[in-house]
């Protein structure tokens, strides 16, 4: 467990198959929550292409725990609350209230989504698990307890995360393949973040660090090197040749994603949905064998050290 201010945040990194993962995050929910659970997926346009949501949700269902499923636009600049506090967002949570269900939110996504849907949950009473599908929200967004909106006009960011809470998430479920359809800048952002949190508390041990940073409350207990990130550089460089080659796999799969929701919000027949979606499983299974089979063990080695050394010291 990740520790903030003595309190306990259960982090898991799943690193079997997808499919394994949602099914394991499934019974982890129904067993921890029980049968009144009322999942309420939360998902941006990217995730939800990809279908990292829906698949929450429908192992869910499949378990006998229908609930509700909420998609949003991705990216900073819409982080405001407008674009969540929905009526039908906040109606469903509503009902499930009322019918004696116990609602939980389940952020599925990057930052953005863990900390506004976060901001939701705390104002709604509901329960919050986030499920990360990038290194910056896995390492900075969930850890940090912060969750909040942004003041955004006019599509310019005025002020970032100014109105907010703390409320820390019950459960940390990341699922690692998720990483293999990261974009590359993803990935330098993730690095930028380490390395700036590690330069920070990684002099914190020592006596010019404790005299530098004497009002960073626990800096010590969490003091970590930031060079350690520099020893991984190949495993970074080996992710991001990866999630290149592999580019065109991912918009493939994001268009037939894209053609999945339109059909299913035009009520289009279960035969057309359901071919889509094998065709969007087919492109994602490629893409991942492409990982699993097409590289080397060594490059594997690498890349999984780059990932572990991020999560680890920051």
């Amino acid at each position: 467990p990740f520790k903030i201010g003595g309190l306990d945040l259960p982090m898991v990194t799943f690193e079997g198959r997808f499919e394994d993962g949602v099914s394991r995050l499934a019974q982890l929910l129904l067993g921890h929550f029980g049968p009144e659970l009322y999942p309420v997926v939360a998902v941006g346009e990217t995730g939800d292409a990809l279908g990292y949501g829906s698949d929450i949700l429908d192992a869910l269902t499949g378990l006998g725990c229908s609930g509700h499923y909420f998609t949003h636009a991705s990216g900073e600049s819409f982080k405001r609350p407008d674009e969540y506090g929905t009526p039908e967002l906040l109606g469903a949570l509503a009902a499930a209230k009322k019918a004696g269900r116990r609602p939980v939110i389940v952020a599925v996504g990057g930052g953005v989504n863990g900390n506004t849907m976060g901001t939701i949950a705390a104002l709604a009473g509901a329960g919050f698990v986030e499920v990360p599908t990038t290194l910056m929200h896995y390492n900075d967004a969930t850890t940090s307890a912060k969750k909040a909106f942004s003041l955004v006009v006019g599509g310019r960011i005025l002020s970032k995360n100014i109105l907010g809470t703390f409320y820390l998430p019950q459960l940390v479920f990341c699922i690692s393949e998720t990483f293999l359809t990261l974009s590359s800048c993803s990935i330098h952002a993730a690095v930028g973040e380490a390395a700036k949190t590690m330069s920070m508390l990684g002099k914190a041990s020592s006596q010019w660090g404790q005299a530098d940073f004497h009002n960073i409350r626990g800096a010590a207990e969490f003091a970590s090197d930031f060079t350690d990130i520099a020893g991984t550089v190949s495993g970074f460089e080996r992710l991001i040749l990866f999630l290149e080659s592999t580019l065109g796999l991912k918009e493939q799969a994001i268009r037939e994603g894209r053609a999945l929701r339109e059909a299913r919000d035009k009520v289009a027949s279960e035969a057309e949905a359901a071919a889509l979606a094998d065709r969007r499983r087919a492109s994602l299974r490629e893409l991942r064998s492409a990982f699993h089979d097409g590289l080397s063990e060594d490059a594997k080695q690498d890349i999984m050290r780059f990932l572990t050394v991020v999560n680890e010291e920051v």
